[in-house]
């Protein structure tokens, strides 16, 4: 079994869910929650993970952050976790519960040279950020 990484893992949860309707981590997908399968896999790669949101009912993790600034979206609550976690991070959407460890450990394998990188997927002329390493020297 490899050892994990020792890098803190974000899961991003406090978004108000406005064009699904209901909130994205508490959907159920097989027969889990969707944040769920977001911990499961991000814990098989990092020692710990944490979740950004303002609710207190997410399952398990290592613990929740809540937003310094509320009403800021996810960058807000990007900055909440670097201002918490003090270091860099790796950063998920909490709707990404198909993101494999593979992926992310090929992704983290070139991050000694790059200051800020990012995964996207691409729909016509609309980029979606499916994870991101955020380095505490932004702030």
């Amino acid at each position: 079994m490899k050892s994990k990484i020792k890098m803190k893992a974000v899961i991003l949860a406090g978004g108000k869910s406005s064009r699904m309707g209901q909130d994205k981590a508490s959907m159920v997908l097989g027969e889990k929650y969707v944040i769920q399968h977001v911990i499961d896999n991000l814990s098989s790669v990092f020692e710990e993970v944490f979740i950004s949101g303002n609710h207190t009912d997410y399952p398990n993790s290592k613990g929740i952050i809540t937003d310094i600034t509320i009403q800021k979206g996810p960058m807000g609550g990007i900055h909440s976790a670097l201002e918490f976690c003090r270091e860099d991070i790796f950063v998920c959407s909490c709707d990404m519960p198909f993101v494999s460890s593979g992926l992310i450990q090929d992704f983290l394998q070139k991050r000694l040279k790059i200051k800020l990188m990012w995964c996207v997927m691409a729909k016509k002329y609309i980029r979606f950020w499916v994870f991101i390493l955020w380095r505490y020297s932004v702030l």
